[in-house]
């Protein structure tokens, strides 16, 4: 039995004629359990994945492709595809549809972890499935790219999808009748329950699900007779001609008028159901405007002082208790804190005394008789920020499409490159601070300038425990040499000035929002840096990414321009060098500024002292702006250094190699053997499939329970 359900509309009525045919396919096929997803949107500002089939061994991402013809495959991983010499077209986020499948099986199956267990599901087997519209014939670059591909991606058409999905049966999917049955059930009662009038619905939705918009008679009726016209479409009855066939084809003519009187009465048809549910839509909401006003007459006539209102007037009094304590509790730290301050002042105030005193009469001061000069005692009730109200974390749920804040938003995940990011999100050309305004309760303002004093407080703490001893050794040697003593306490005195002075403005400044602009602010809340970028990001060693128009560049804590804003992308600077992407190509910047003489098709970030590239050769290693004079050692792919370890693809399959590796490839990779998929260490961990058969190795290449 198939059990289908969809997300959110199709944007265009052939891919909605697509996936209505991709469900046809599998009703007609006598198989197992299936549970049928379109159009799912993982998370905002992503593709949609076009469609998932879940099946008790299999788990399949369909990308749904147009026409059919000669396929050419000039690159796998990389570039367009062509369709009888012309690009395959696309979405805007990927070249090409295995890179649509391989970034997109990542966000599904980290959006499938917590719904299913290790046993159930190793989501390593999500296998993908592009299907043309129509028959497709492959080029000989085709096959050569298409033998390179993993073993569970597949090429096809919507007539040989039933085979395709048996073919990709795996034993590492092991789901049960049972839990098919209860995702549906939960996915049924989402569609069944009534949308609530804002995104607090969401809460509703079942796992894996994120809520749809409002089921209002307008979406409604916009998303019905968008059906019908794909339906339409997909029947064919828009090219039924209306003129008159040419003397011969009477038979012909009476034929096709007869076919299309018969497409017209199904219209018909399909149009008088539309309306049923139509008026069934516009008659529970009719049902829900009376419930509502029938609510607020009743709660008109409720008696002044009901329960609820009582627990309601209680709440409100203990909340407002609950602010007025906190309120008086940073009152007494703001006063405890200048106390501090004054405390401070007066004990350099004594030091200077005693300075005085030192110089005029050197002998008639004895340690003994010295003031002490004691180090403030910190606050015993620090201040601590308002804890937030407490709020439940939904599971992953499918969303619909929206659209993000500002620019397009990306990730290293997708291509590895630089991306450009909106300033409500972390990462590459964004910023990675906070962006609530200045002037809010809790605002940065406030929490700046809180952090900024206690370190200050904590700063001269130290230098106070610090100076004590030191000032005992100083009273007893200015006895015998009291002009030295002058001396070395003036240059003591000047020297915690400069350190004071130059502290005092030690936290770099923050991004802050104003009118969807970004600028940056000092530790006392005030703009030190104008809001002007469309993007601004947290400073690292004096610098920041900043954008103006789409184009990113860096900037200092002033405000100065260190690199022009001329570049698509740009990433923080790591290892020595900020990556960035001009166009479709990415090159580096040294620290000077200095862009490197080559560009390549993708790269990542530098790491231990090396960056992967890929260029025309395929995957290797860079250490630096200069290209090796011995041609590098080439993968099919290659991934970052972290703890001396980089996964690579070799020709037989993915293993791990160390830097001594790219010099001399004849050592060999010896502990780690090949596997047919292997991830990163993490904590020391990595996992892999070999023969079949998925586990868990250590750094040794041994493997670990």
């Amino acid at each position: 039995m198939v059990h289908c359900f969809l997300a959110s509309p199709f944007p265009d009525a052939a891919r909605a004629g697509q996936f209505a045919a991709v469900q046809a396919a599998l009703q007609a096929e006598a198989g197992p359990d299936t549970l049928l997803l379109g159009n799912l949107v993982l998370a905002d500002g992503t593709a949609p994945l076009d469609a998932v089939v879940v099946r008790p061994h299999s788990i399949t991402l369909l990308i749904l492709a147009p026409r059919g013809g000669r396929l050419s495959i000039p690159a796998l991983g990389y570039g367009r595809w062509l369709l009888d010499g012309t690009p395959v077209p696309r979405s805007e986020d990927f070249d090409n549809p295995f890179e649509q499948f391989r970034e997109q099986k990542a966000a599904l199956a980290a959006w499938l972890q917590p719904r299913f267990t290790p046993e159930q599901a190793d989501l390593n087997g999500i296998s993908g499935l592009v299907l043309f519209e129509a028959p497709v014939e492959f080029s000989a670059d085709a096959e050569a790219a298409l033998e390179e591909a993993p073993a569970g991606f597949r090429i096809n058409t919507v007539v040989e999808l039933p085979i395709c999905l048996r073919s990709l049966a795996t034993p590492e999917i092991n789901l049960t009748a049972n839990d098919i049955a209860e995702w549906t059930a939960e996915w049924a009662a989402f569609v069944a329950a009534p949308a609530a009038p804002d995104s607090g619905a969401a809460a509703g939705a079942p796992p894996g699900a994120q809520a749809r918009a409002t089921a209002n008679t307008t979406s409604a009726s916009r998303f019905l007779g968008q059906k019908a016209r794909a339906l339409w479409g997909w029947l064919g009855a828009n090219d039924v001609p209306d003129d008159d066939l040419p003397y011969g084809y009477a038979n012909t003519l009476s034929a096709r008028n007869e076919e299309k009187q018969q497409l017209e009465h199904l219209r018909q048809q399909m149009q008088a159901d539309l309306n049923t549910q139509l008026r069934a839509l516009e008659a529970r909401e009719a049902e829900r405007e009376r419930s509502i006003a029938q609510l607020r007459a009743e709660l008109a006539q409720a008696p002044p002082v009901a329960a609820e209102a009582t627990a309601l007037v209680s709440r409100l009094g203990a909340e407002t208790r609950e602010k007025a304590a906190l309120e008086a509790e940073m009152q007494a730290s703001r006063d405890e804190l200048a106390a501090r301050n004054q405390e401070l002042d007066a004990k350099i105030q004594q030091l200077s005394q005693l300075i005085g005193q030192l110089s005029a009469n050197p002998a008639a001061i004895s340690p003994a008789a010295a003031p002490p000069i004691t180090a403030p005692v910190p606050p015993t009730n620090p201040v601590a920020p308002p804890a937030p109200a407490a709020s439940s974390v939904a599971k992953s749920k499918p969303v619909a499409a929206a659209s993000t804040s500002s620019g397009v938003i990306e990730s290293d995940a997708r291509r590895a490159e630089p991306v450009e990011r909106g300033p409500d999100s972390a990462g590459f050309g964004s910023p990675a601070t906070a962006t609530a305004k200045p002037g809010a309760e809790a605002s940065p303002r406030v929490l700046a300038r809180s952090n900024h004093l206690e370190q200050l407080r904590a700063r001269a703490q130290a230098a106070a425990a610090t100076l004590r001893p030191r000032l005992r050794q100083a009273r007893e040697w200015g006895q015998a040499q009291p002009r030295a003593v002058l001396a070395a306490a003036t240059v003591a005195v000047l020297s915690l000035g400069i350190w004071g002075l130059s502290h005092v403005r030690s936290t770099p400044p923050v991004p802050f929002q104003k009118n969807g602009l970004w600028g940056y602010a000092d530790a006392s809340g005030q703009p030190v840096i104008p809001a002007q970028f469309t993007a601004a990001s947290a400073f690292e060693k004096g610098q920041a990414v900043v954008a103006k128009k789409g184009a990113y560049g860096f900037v200092d804590e002033k405000g100065k321009e260190i690199i022009p804003a001329a570049y698509d992308a740009l990433n923080p600077y790591a290892g020595g060098y900020a990556r960035a992407r001009v166009g479709d190509a990415y090159t580096f910047i040294d620290e000077d500024g200095q862009e490197f003489d080559h560009y390549y098709f993708n790269a990542l970030d530098f790491a231990e002292g090396h960056a992967a590239v890929l260029d025309h050769r395929g995957w290797h290693y860079i250490s630096g702006p200069t290209e090796p004079d011995t041609p590098p050692v080439i993968f099919k792919e290659a991934y970052s250094f972290a703890g001396g370890l980089a996964r690579v693809k070799l020709t037989d399959g993915y293993t791990f190699i160390t830097p001594d590796y790219l010099t001399d490839p004849a050592r060999g990779t010896k502990p780690f053997g090949r596997y047919q998929q292997a991830s990163d260490f993490v904590d020391g961990k990595a996992r892999v499939k070999q023969g079949g058969r998925s586990f868990t190795i250590n750094k040794h290449g041994e493997e670990v329970r």
